[in-house]
């Protein structure tokens, strides 16, 4: 009976071994770049928390009301619901100092989903095309593009949006730190 019960239990392991078999397809499409589906499980890359590193918000002797200059720091919670959705929530914190350092004079947040929608290429990367759809803080929808290279993300940059209404360039200069 042992001898039965084991041939049974390694057909059947070989049956599934065979049905889950066949590998990736990818190979056989061209990828144009702005390929309207985005890759399984984008999400992945992007889970976790980011922090920028601390950015001059204006430079010494620009704003009367900052005469030696005011900066911030951001950070950005990522958290999968899905392959292609996550939740979100940006905090953003401003400082009467050129260095983030001193009271705190300001604090901006933000809530919601990130809908991920196919990719586009920017800088002569890959870029994952998404929607951030906020709930709270200021409603709307901004479009954007990420790329990470392992523990830095990079976010498009304002103002070189397409037809697409997407940004056509990653912001290099300020890239996200994974903390």
């Amino acid at each position: 009976m042992n001898r039965r019960f084991s041939m049974l239990i390694c057909a059947c392991t070989t049956s599934l071994l065979v049905a889950c078999g066949g590998g990736s397809d990818s190979g056989d499409r061209a990828n144009d770049g702005n390929s309207p589906t985005p890759p399984a499980d984008v999400t992945d890359r992007y889970e976790g928390s980011w922090l920028t590193a601390c950015q001059q918000d204006y430079d010494a002797g620009e704003n009367p009301a900052f005469p030696d200059g005011k900066s911030q720091i951001s950070g950005l919670v990522l958290r999968k619901l899905s392959p292609t959705t996550m939740s979100f929530s940006l905090t953003t914190n401003e400082y009467e100092t050129p260095d983030c350092t001193g009271t705190r004079t300001a604090a901006f947040f933000s809530r919601g989903d990130v809908v991920f929608d196919g990719q586009k290429s920017a800088n002569r990367r890959t870029t994952d095309r998404a929607e951030f759809r906020t709930t709270t803080g200021t409603a709307g929808t901004v479009r954007d593009i990420l790329w990470t290279d392992g523990n830095v993300l990079y976010r498009g940059l304002s103002g070189t949006e397409g037809a697409d209404g997407f940004p056509s360039e990653l912001y290099l200069n300020r890239p996200w730190s994974r903390i």
